[in-house]
């Protein structure tokens, strides 16, 4: 099927809302992040999830570090062959400010494996609201793994 580059661009910004839908709709089924009533995922405790999604796109988190004395935020992509992942990630506050990029992780020399990561260190005993940009070079399904944990226990 052949789209025109405005119907490609439509298209395009279809397939990325529905993403978010799934992702919505996916995460109501599974009791782990859930939706709350601004619309973001909520991660508790030490918790983690892996959350399938299209790249390009940006996710709302409630990071709930209240019953946590230290607390850290990590993100990670699936890994490929090579010394690049493809992907870049980023953390905004609620403000839209930058918190942290993300970095590429490459493991071995003779036949590489690099992944994404994002890691953050949100403050303890509070709630954040935050959120996680994912671009990739093309467009892409994609599992985006996302815990919030005590980084000593």
């Amino acid at each position: 099927m052949t789209l025109r580059p405005r119907a490609a661009g439509a298209t395009l910004a279809r397939m990325k809302g529905l993403a978010l839908l799934v992702v919505l709709v996916g995460c109501a089924a599974d009791p782990k992040p859930v939706e709350n009533p601004t619309g973001c995922l909520t991660l508790t405790g030490t918790q983690s999830q892996d959350v399938p999604l299209m790249t390009d796109a940006s996710v709302c988190l409630h990071l709930d570090a209240t019953p946590l004395h230290r607390a850290h935020f990590m993100v990670s992509l699936p890994g490929r062959a090579g010394t690049t992942s493809g992907f870049s990630t980023s953390l905004d506050d609620a403000s839209g400010a930058l918190i942290v990029d993300g970095w590429d992780v490459t493991v071995g020399q003779t036949d590489p494996q690099t992944s994404a990561t994002l890691e953050w260190s949100p403050p303890a005993g509070t709630t954040t609201d935050v959120t996680l940009h994912v671009r990739a070079s093309a467009a892409t399904a994609t599992t985006v793994g996302l815990a919030l944990l005590d980084p000593l226990e």
